[in-house]
């Protein structure tokens, strides 16, 4: 299990996380504000293709604006005005490589903010 860390800290460390992304990538402007929608689903049948894969299956809901699947979980973080794919695991290899690439403490703890998503986590783009 991964250090606990308080909520003012992870939203720090996300905050970050997606500066650091934008930097790295070429920069979208003008991105429209998220427009939050409550899904009607139960559960949400989660593939993932990307650097975490261990967080495809499905996600049970367990509150209006959180999903859960093991130790991941999708949830609505009011703080970012996002929906974001994150899970609490000690940084594997992959996750502390690229941390590292975006100077982020590769050793960070805590609940490791994996995917947002700009809209409606059923239909929205997830990035």
């Amino acid at each position: 299990v991964p250090i606990h860390r308080d909520r003012a800290a992870c939203v720090a460390d996300w905050r970050a996380a997606m500066a650091a992304c934008h930097t790295a990538a070429v920069p979208s402007a003008n991105v429209p504000p998220v427009q939050f929608r409550d899904p009607k689903a139960e559960d949400l049948e989660v593939i993932v293709t990307g650097c975490y894969r261990g967080g495809g299956g499905t996600y049970k809901r367990q509150a209006s604006n959180l999903y859960v699947h093991g130790c991941a979980r999708i949830a609505y973080v009011e703080e970012l005005s996002l929906w974001c794919l994150m899970a609490d695991v000690r940084p594997d290899s992959d996750i502390m490589v690229n941390r590292s690439i975006l100077g982020l403490d590769p050793e960070w703890e805590g609940p490791q903010l994996l995917y947002i998503c700009r809209g409606d986590p059923t239909t929205g783009a997830w990035e």
